[in-house]
C-alpha cells in the first residue's frame, strides 16, 4: 500500500531504478510521503515554476528531500526571496534545477548571510543576482570554512579587494574550489611555467576560471600545443601571462583551425612566431581572421 506505489511513482517520474535506490538510501523518509498530498503536489509546483519533467527527475534524484518540503512554508518563500533578490522567474527555475538544495536552505541563516557577505566584499546587487543565478550552490557554502578563506587566499596571492570582487562576480564557482587541491596547485603550476607571482595574480584576476581548469587535461595540453609550434618555454610563459584566455580555448575547435588559416599565408615558423608575438590573434573569430589575412595577402603585406 505504501512502498511499491511510491517507488513506481518515482520510476514514472523518470528516475532510473539505481537513482530510486540511491534516493531511498539517502532519504528513506520519502517512502512515507503521500503520493497525492506530497509528491504530486511538489511535482506540479516545480512544473509551474518552470522546470521540465526531466529536470524535476534529476532534482529529485540528487536531492530527494525536496519532496518533503512544505510548499507554503519552504518552497514559495525561498523562491520569492530569490525573485526579490533580482532573479527572473526563468533564472530561479534554472537555479533550482541546477542546485535543488537551495530550496532547503534557511533564508535567515544561509541565504541572507551569504548575500550580505557578497555585498560586504564589494559585489553589487545586480552582480549578486547574477552570481546566484549562475552558481546557486554558493548559497550553501560556509562563510567561515569556504568563502572567507578563499578570498583571503586570493588577497595573499596579490589580488586587490576590487579584483577579488570582480573575480567572484565573473567566476563565482571559484569559491567552491579547494584551496589545497585546486587553487594552490594551479598557482604553483603557473609559477613553474615561468610566470612571476605578480603575473600569476594578474592572470587569475583577468581569467579567474583558470583556477578550475584541469592541469593534466587542459593546461598542460595547451602548453604542449604551443611548444609543438616551435615556441620556447619563455615564449609560452609570455603568451599565458599576456593572454590568459588562451588557456580556455579548445585545441580542436579553435586553436588548430586558426593555426591552419595562418599556414595558408605563413610558413610554420612564421606562424608560430606570430602567435608568440601576438597571441590575441587566436581569439579572433574564424571569419574575422580569414578576412584580414585575405586583405593582407592581396596587399602583399603579410611579410610585414
Amino acid at each position: 500500500q505504501n512502498l511499491k506505489p511510491t517507488v513506481q511513482w518515482l520510476l514514472d517520474l523518470g528516475l532510473s531504478k539505481a537513482h530510486v535506490a540511491k534516493a531511498v538510501s539517502t532519504n528513506p523518509a520519502i517512502l512515507g510521503y503521500s503520493i497525492e498530498q506530497n509528491l504530486k503536489l511538489t511535482e506540479q509546483w516545480l512544473l509551474r515554476l518552470g522546470l521540465s519533467t526531466t529536470q524535476i527527475a534529476k532534482a529529485v534524484a540528487t536531492f530527494p528531500a525536496i519532496l518533503g518540503y512544505s510548499i507554503e512554508q519552504n518552497l514559495k518563500p525561498t523562491v520569492q526571496w530569490l525573485l526579490d533578490l533580482g532573479l527572473s522567474k526563468s533564472q530561479v527555475a534554472k537555479a533550482v534545477a541546477k542546485s535543488p538544495r537551495i530550496l532547503g536552505f534557511s533564508i535567515e541563516q544561509n541565504l541572507k548571510q551569504t548575500v550580505e557577505w557578497l555585498f560586504d566584499l564589494g559585489v553589487s546587487k545586480t552582480e549578486v543576482a547574477k552570481v546566484v543565478a549562475t552558481s546557486p550552490a554558493i548559497l550553501g557554502y560556509s562563510t567561515e570554512q569556504n568563502l572567507k578563506p578563499t578570498v583571503q587566499w586570493l588577497l595573499d596571492l596579490g589580488l586587490s579587494k576590487t579584483q577579488v570582487a570582480k573575480a567572484v562576480s565573473t567566476s563565482p564557482a571559484i569559491l567552491g574550489l579547494s584551496i589545497e587541491r585546486n587553487l594552490k596547485p594551479k598557482a604553483q603550476w603557473l609559477l613553474d611555467l615561468g610566470l612571476s607571482k605578480s603575473q600569476v595574480a594578474k592572470t587569475v584576476a583577468t581569467k579567474p576560471c583558470i583556477l578550475g581548469y584541469s592541469i593534466e587535461q587542459n593546461l598542460k595540453l595547451k602548453v604542449r600545443w604551443l611548444l609543438d609550434l616551435g615556441l620556447s618555454n619563455s615564449e609560452v610563459a609570455v603568451v599565458v601571462a599576456s593572454f590568459s584566455s588562451f588557456l580556455g580555448l579548445s585545441i580542436d575547435r579553435s586553436l588548430k583551425p586558426k593555426y591552419s588559416l595562418l599556414l595558408v599565408v605563413f610558413g610554420p615558423t612564421e606562424a608560430g612566431q606570430l602567435i608568440a608575438k601576438c597571441p590575441r590573434i587566436l581569439s579572433y573569430s574564424h571569419q574575422r581572421l580569414t578576412e584580414r589575412l585575405s586583405v593582407l595577402a592581396e596587399l602583399n603585406q603579410t611579410k610585414n
